[in-house]
């Protein structure tokens, strides 16, 4: 059991887990946190653990006895943002811990660090550009050696190049958008009034959404709509842009509508022609198909069914008119179909994430009649294609209620996912997969956390005996007759055993029953006699015997170790009887009838 650090700093209550774990390392005279981080079992594959937005449950159990406090799962940034439901999406969960977060640096404010030096857990968010407190740019970069603030230093506030991060130059700045951050993640102020529709998300959905805007107003500046989260605060003017991103939201929708125009005007003043209705919708709704986020959508909806031709504000009317002269036809059957597109059925995406499957998979399902689409709705003249949600989860639970819980072996438990894969070696694609598993021919085992399909466990051994049917593999077959499996193999090819199923390019092969029988009828293998003789006990002092009555083996030796194969015949059969009459044996041949049993 590792014993207790000597020297146990108190944790501040704002204080960041990883800038804790560097400052006892630092009072405890460790040469950097890195080796805390290894002591602490943080540390995996030579990566250490993300402390902030972690791929599975961190185990804190081995710091916790360290340091000799408790809880400090509540000081790991998901839990502080409370993301752990929003993150089952694996869509939101990247674009988090891409974007949202300083996972391979760090910040701060020199203000900050001079009043009390700890590492805030609200600076290791990466939309935290200004500290509100003391109106100053936050610190990203070494102001003498210029390199990232590395999280995993030797002294909290000292660069390894020496520089005391105090004597940092301090830029001021006010930013609205940091001023609001900080009080939706410490939970404290009035939060302003002309922001409801930001006010009543969650924090983590704020913080989703707010890093997909970005990318629209980045768009705007750089012809390209990402983030450029990976430069220094300074160079990517990202306070800005999240100021810009915050105003959208203000006195909803009015300002969003304004923007719109804006971005289609600035697109046509960069010669760009990216005006038509598909690509702005594209542009504006990409990412952003979740419930949480309908409100952009309904808003978007309303602005082109009724502002797309003219734009909403009246200073351009007349340059939006020619923009879309072309796109009356269009914006007709937008007015017709469009609203009841999404009050009628569920988009493609959101059913990819109930059932738990990806994108790609859909139209293979439909295919399969596993999804029925709801017909009818279009847009733009082209159909939109919608499901219905409760027809989905009533044929997911449907399989759970089919489920055979009986005789389980959990240490031969699949995953959904390792199941389809382990099918796929199989030919057996993910859609016909389901649809075996909608029919009840394959029945899950058990029932786990997983979202959709994924909750479901299945049985190896069963799922190979489903998909193996009434087929042997040249393993089963070398087992059976107790050979070598390269021995079987070269019966294989030359002829002997006929292959009924090849998968993976004849690298899989599968007999039938019947194929298998018919050799058995035709063929013994040499070895098999010299195990139930009495007297012989090698294959050359049979093949010796049986060549003085005319006997000789059907294939030659090619390799040290394969085996004799000898078809049966009259003579055969007779030598066989005779051997038999002098021995009592377990097992009959089938070649030979009632009359002789081969052990």
């Amino acid at each position: 059991m590792e014993s207790a650090l000597l020297i146990r700093p108190m944790m501040y209550e704002h204080e960041s887990l990883r800038g804790y774990i560097l400052r006892i390392s630092e009072a405890n005279h460790y040469q950097d946190s890195k080796m805390l981080f290894r002591l602490a079992g943080l540390q995996k594959y030579n990566k250490f653990l993300n402390l902030l937005i972690p791929e599975n449950e961190l185990n804190l159990e081995i710091i916790e006895r360290l340091i000799l406090k408790t809880n400090l799962e509540e000081k790991v940034l998901l839990k502080q943002i409370g993301a752990e439901e929003v993150l089952k999406n694996e869509g939101i969960r990247f674009n988090l811990w891409r974007y949202a977060t300083c996972a391979h640096e760090q910040r701060f404010c020199p203000i900050c660090f001079l009043e009390c030096p700890y590492h805030q857990d609200l600076w290791e968010l990466s939309l935290f550009t200004v500290c509100p407190i003391h109106n100053c740019y936050m610190i990203d970069r070494c102001c003498n050696c210029n390199s990232k603030i590395n999280p995993y230093r030797q002294r909290l506030v000292h660069c390894k190049c020496g520089f005391d991060f105090r004597d940092s130059e301090i830029k001021h700045i006010e930013s609205p958008f940091s001023n609001y951050f900080y009080k939706r993640f410490y939970k404290t102020g009035e939060l302003p009034k002309d922001l409801n529709v930001t006010n009543e998300l969650t924090f983590s959905s704020f913080l989703y959404l707010m890093i997909i805007v970005t990318r629209w107003v980045n768009g705007t500046f750089n012809k390209r709509n990402t983030n450029n989260f990976s430069k220094s605060i300074m160079e990517s003017g990202l306070n800005f842009k999240l100021d810009i991103s915050l105003d959208i939201f203000r006195d909803w929708p009015v300002r969003f509508y304004e923007f719109i125009d804006f971005l289609r005007l600035n697109e046509k003043d960069n010669n760009q022609n990216v005006t038509s209705y598909n690509k702005i919708r594209t542009l504006i709704l990409k990412n952003l198909e979740y419930p949480e986020f309908h409100f952009v959508r309904e808003a978007f909806d309303f602005y082109l069914l009724n502002y797309f031709e003219t734009g909403y504000s009246e200073g351009i009317k007349s340059d939006i008119t020619i923009l879309n002269k072309n796109h009356k036809r269009m914006i007709a059957s937008t007015k017709r179909n469009f609203h009841k597109a999404f009050t009628e059925g569920t988009s493609r995406k959101e059913i990819a994430e109930v059932l738990g499957v990806g994108l790609d998979q859909i139209d293979n399902l439909i295919q399969k009649k596993i999804l029925n689409p709801i017909h009818g709705t279009e847009v733009d003249g082209n159909p939109y294609i919608l499901f219905d949600k409760k027809e989905v989860i009533s044929m997911l639970e449907n399989i759970e209620q089919n489920a055979d819980y009986h005789n389980v072996n959990l240490e031969e438990s699949l995953t959904f996912y390792k199941c389809a894969k382990f099918c796929e070696f199989y030919d057996m694609n993910l859609a016909d997969f389901v649809n075996e598993l909608v029919c009840g021919s394959i029945r899950a085992t058990k029932i786990g956390d997983g979202i959709g399909l994924n909750r479901f466990y299945f049985n190896k051994r069963k799922i190979e005996e489903f998909l193996m049917g009434e087929y042997l593999t040249i393993k089963q077959i070398s087992t059976k007759l107790k050979v070598k499996r390269s021995s079987v193999e070269r019966w294989v090819k030359l002829g002997y055993i006929q292959v009924s199923k090849s998968f993976r390019k004849g690298k899989f092969q599968l007999i039938s029953s019947k194929e298998y029988g018919y050799f058995r009828e035709n063929y013994i293998p040499a070895v098999e006699i010299v195990r139930a003789h009495k007297t012989i006990n090698s294959t050359e002092k049979l093949l010796n015997e049986l060549s003085g009555i005319g006997i000789k083996p059907h294939n030659k030796k090619v390799l040290p170790g394969d085996v004799y194969l000898l078809e049966v015949d009259r003579k055969l059969i007779e030598y066989m009887e005779e051997m038999c009459s002098a021995s009592i044996t377990k097992r009959r041949h089938p070649a030979l009838g009632d009359y002789c049993y081969i052990k």
